[in-house]
């Protein structure tokens, strides 16, 4: 896709060609899953954080450490996902979360703050995430279903949000 964007930047004419299709659209979908966590998979990394505690109000978590957790199945959630729901946490006042980076690594660290229901549509994240989300839906349907026609229409035009 990227490299469909700089074809014709140097104000000559360019033909390519863009291959789209179902896997395409699964891969993307799956990027966008892993970086938008659902309300359930949000319930599952916040019980997951709570429980790293152990009797201490803050913890430190190792980057590299939650990736290799994850590939070798030991850990359920991508540590991308990790990531932004703990942003989603931060924003919603679940938990102080800031990045430290000491010796060219990365940690997080994860205060407790006082625990108490929220409201997820609170955060701008999370409905961000879900408009991505749909958007993208509408997209997959548009593409799959457009006429080749319709779409060397659009795509000889600049893609612009509406």
């Amino acid at each position: 896709n990227q490299m469909c964007g700089r074809c014709g930047r140097d104000n000559n004419d360019a033909l390519i060609h863009l291959l789209y299709n179902s896997c395409d659209a699964s891969i993307n979908n799956e990027i966008l899953l892993a970086s938008n966590p659902n309300r359930k998979l949000l319930g599952k990394i916040y019980i997951w954080v709570k429980n790293s505690f152990n009797n201490t109000n803050s913890i430190i978590i190792d980057k590299q450490v939650l990736l290799d957790l994850y590939i070798s199945k030991k850990l359920e959630f991508a540590p991308s996902t990790i990531t932004c729901a703990l942003n989603i946490f931060n924003e919603l006042g679940l938990f102080n979360v800031t990045t430290i980076y000491k010796n060219n690594t990365s940690y997080i660290q994860i205060t407790k703050n006082n625990y108490r229901k929220v409201n997820l549509d609170d955060s701008s994240r999370f409905c961000e995430g879900l408009n991505e989300l749909e958007n993208f839906k509408k997209y997959n349907s548009f593409v799959m279903k457009a006429s080749a026609k319709k779409l060397t229409s659009i795509l000889r035009h600049p893609i612009l949000p509406n």
